[in-house]
């Protein structure tokens, strides 16, 4: 248990009995034994920590302890006896938020080195929605943007054709948005963007241009482009049978 390392109130002979272990490993291991340790956290859905209350659960969230899905488990496990480790500690912890929690200079250290978690980008979040849904996604988060730079509650509804201007939306608002956007799509818009399409459906469809996204109920562009490359080999067969006999027609169509 990861309470060999990190210690558990009212359980010091739990945390002594694995810290035992740990102990044990690292001796058959100097004798060139086989040997692997594992400091677990708790598992979520089986084992001692799922019976126990939600007390106790919520205890560990607040610590930044959160509980390993079995598959997962299951999975480092393989990858750990695949390795050369002689003791190892597989569990899901904020070690910022359990620093505060437990203040002591080692933790304090670790706090400060732990990679700090990437937060997904809007462009992560859009490529992540199924592609039927990422247009639904695209104008439910550009209607939270404007609401933000007009300093709205996010659930506030704005109709698609509804003029930003006439909302609220000023000329120093305007430019915010815009930038906002040059930030999520990674892309220098045109500075009169929010002036050229001044409605969500509008400022909406040319985002979805930009980002190559389907309308709704459209094929993807890809589709769309062999259906009108096919649509041009169409006309260009019509263009050369246009002056041919009957039997000449007949014949290059079974051809």
């Amino acid at each position: 248990s990861a309470t060999a390392l990190l210690g558990a109130p009212g359980q010091g002979n739990y945390a002594a009995a694995n810290a035992f272990q740990d102990a044990l490993a690292h001796y058959r291991h100097r004798q060139g034994l086989p040997a692997l340790s594992i400091n677990w956290g708790p598992w979520g859905q089986v084992g001692m920590a799922a019976r126990l209350s939600a007390q106790a659960g919520n205890h560990w969230l607040a610590q930044g302890i959160e509980p390993v899905e079995p598959q997962a488990a299951l999975q480092a496990l393989l990858q750990a006896l695949d390795g050369d480790s002689v003791q190892l500690a597989l569990m899901k912890i904020d070690w910022r938020q359990y620093a505060t929690q437990h203040a002591s200079a080692f933790l304090s250290n670790l706090a400060q080195t732990a990679p700090k978690p990437r937060a997904l980008s809007f462009i992560d979040q859009l490529h992540a929605e199924p592609a039927e849904q990422r247009r639904d996604f695209l104008n439910d988060w550009l209607r939270e943007q404007v609401c933000e730079v007009l300093a709205l509650p996010k659930t506030t509804p704005v109709e698609p054709r509804e003029r930003l201007f006439d909302f609220g939306l000023d000329s120093l608002m305007a430019v915010e948005l815009k930038n906002r956007l040059d930030h999520a799509v990674g892309n220098k818009l045109r500075s009169t963007l929010i002036f050229d399409y001044p409605t969500l459906e509008t400022l909406g469809n040319h985002l979805a241009e930009q980002l190559q996204i389907a309308q709704k109920n459209e094929p993807p562009l890809a589709e769309q482009t062999s259906n009108v490359e096919a649509l041009f080999e169409l006309g260009d067969l019509l263009d050369a049978l246009e002056n041919r006999s009957d039997e000449e027609i007949t014949q290059q169509l079974m051809n």
